[in-house]
C-alpha cells in the first residue's frame, strides 16, 4: 500500500486521549479547503478540537478549541459528515452535539432511562446528520437515537435486540427505516 500523505502530530494533553476523530475543516472556518479539524476525547472530560494546516503541514497557531462540559471522561467523539457538528461521549451519562463553528454545545442528551448511572461510550452522526446514535451501559436502551437538531430522542424501531450490559460500538447507514 503506497500512503497518499502522512500525518504525524504532537498534541499536547494534560491527561490520556481515548479517542480522535478527523475531518475537512467546514467552509465557515476553512473556505479554501486545506485544513483538516482534529478532535481528541480526553480523560480529563474536555473534547479538544485542534486545525491543522496542511499545505504548512502543521498545527495552527491558535491552539485547540477547547469544549467544556462533560464531568467524566470523554469516551469518544465522532464529526457529521458535513464537520460543522461534533458528538462526544461520556462516562458522566451523556452525549453532547457541539457546533464547530460557535464553539457551543447545541444538545446534551442524556442516554440513561432510570435512576442507575450510565456510561456512553459511543455517539454517532447518520450519513444524512439528521440522526444521532448513542451506544451506553444502560440496561432498557443501550442503543438511543436521537434528532441532533432537535435534541429530543427517536424512535428505533422493530427488531433492535435486547441486550443486558454494554454497547460498545455502534453504525449507522443511509436507508430511513
Amino acid at each position: 500500500v503506497e500512503p497518499v500523505s502522512r500525518i504525524s502530530l504532537r498534541l499536547p494533553h494534560d491527561d490520556h486521549v481515548w479517542h480522535l476523530a478527523l475531518a475537512p475543516a467546514p467552509k465557515e472556518l476553512d473556505p479554501d479547503g486545506g485544513s483538516l479539524l482534529v478532535a481528541t476525547a480526553d480523560f480529563d472530560g474536555l473534547v479538544r478540537v485542534w486545525g491543522y494546516d496542511r499545505r504548512a503541514g502543521e498545527l495552527e497557531p491558535d491552539g485547540p478549541l477547547v469544549l467544556r462540559g462533560h464531568g467524566s471522561k470523554v469516551r469518544r467523539v465522532s464529526f457529521s459528515p458535513s464537520a460543522r457538528l461534533l458528538a462526544s461521549a461520556s462516562y458522566d451519562g451523556t452525549a453532547r452535539v457541539w457546533d464547530i463553528v460557535s464553539g457551543n454545545a447545541i444538545c446534551v442528551l442524556n442516554a440513561g432511562t432510570g435512576d442507575e448511572p450510565v456510561a456512553v461510550s459511543h455517539a454517532l452522526f447518520s450519513p444524512d446528520e439528521a440522526r444521532l446514535l448513542t451506544a451506553s451501559n444502560d440496561r432498557a436502551e443501550p442503543l438511543r437515537l436521537w434528532d441532533p437538531a432537535s435534541c429530543e430522542p427517536l424512535e428505533i424501531g422493530e427488531g433492535t435486540p435486547a441486550w443486558d450490559g454494554r454497547v460498545q460500538a455502534a453504525a449507522l447507514d443511509s436507508d430511513e427505516n
